[in-house]
């Protein structure tokens, strides 16, 4: 008899009233995945090194069209490309391997990745939700700095006066527009993952960055070096040594970028093809990412 009217007194108290900071949502891996996006998005918010990449990528853009002014005065297709081609062949590539390596690499340095992990959601779920995150990082700054070269050369023409030249515009050149940027956002998301695979292989920070700048100045180097010896070479090691380069994930995305240039600006196109040059580079996207979740899936982050 007590046992009941205790019972009944419990389910008589009200739930406590929940926060309007919880959110919660349905609990299906993809939902759970998309808000694990978003928690990471808001994180990067909050970090001041989110600001001064930021920071950072504006003056080099500034910069850049500086370099170009003194050549000569800009037009609105280059101006849209230029910005495009700088970051995802420099500038991008630096930026975004410290920010997968630090995201990544920090949970490890911290040791918050055990908290994460205990509080629900999978190891696939926190490795795509990181990939994720860099992605939509990815083509937001990739979009803000071309809409940022446009608007500095539309300036550029109020000053000087110069009048307005849209005769390239067309829907065939929209098209390649589009394809231009999303070739460029998967160059830089390769890299970004080259530095999340680094990052969590070496459980710390340093890892992911050293390794992944690493990686990017080497294949500048063996390029140069293999070609400039192909010169002194003959037959077969000469294929050998031209081939190599061509395996590269700068030098397939350069080529992309390249062939949608030669479009959109009439300037050289690449020395690969479209199809050789994203089928290698989603090979490395599989490699890197599978690599990952491999050593994520059979790593004991209790010790």
């Amino acid at each position: 008899m007590e046992t009941s009217q205790a019972t009944s007194r419990q389910e008589a108290i009200a739930a406590p009233q929940r926060r309007h900071t919880v959110v919660m949502g349905r609990q299906d891996f993809f939902s759970t995945t998309m808000r694990l996006i978003g928690v990471e998005l808001y994180k990067l918010r909050r970090r001041l090194m989110s600001k001064v990449m930021i920071v950072i990528a504006v003056i080099a853009v500034f910069l850049l069209f500086q370099i170009i002014a003194l050549q000569g005065p800009p037009s609105l297709p280059q101006s849209f490309t230029t910005p495009i081609f700088f970051v995802t062949n420099f500038a991008g590539i630096i930026l975004i391997t410290i920010l997968a390596g630090t995201i990544v690499g920090g949970e490890y340095s911290v040791g918050t990745v055990r908290l994460v992990l205990t509080r629900g959601p999978s190891r696939i779920q926190f490795l795509l939700a990181k990939l994720g995150t860099l992605l939509v990082i990815i083509a937001v700054g990739i979009l803000l700095l071309a809409l940022l070269g446009i608007i500095l050369d539309v300036l550029f023409i109020l000053i000087t006066g110069i009048g307005f030249d849209l005769r390239f515009l067309s829907g065939e050149w929209l098209i390649h527009a589009l394809c231009f940027t999303l070739e460029a956002v998967l160059g830089l998301f390769v890299y970004a993952s080259l530095a999340v695979c680094l990052a969590t292989l070496g459980k710390n920070t340093a890892a992911g960055v050293a390794g992944g700048l690493v990686w990017w100045i080497l294949e500048g180097i063996l390029a140069v070096g293999f070609s400039q010896v192909a010169l002194y070479s003959q037959g077969p090691t000469r294929d050998f040594l031209l081939a190599v380069p061509t395996y590269f994930i700068g030098t397939n995305v350069n080529s992309l970028l390249q062939n949608q240039d030669h479009f959109l600006t009439g300037g050289v196109s690449g020395s690969l093809g479209d199809l050789h040059s994203i089928l290698v580079l989603l090979i490395y996207l599989i490699l890197l990412i599978g690599l990952t979740w491999r050593i994520n899936e059979q790593r004991d982050v209790t010790n």
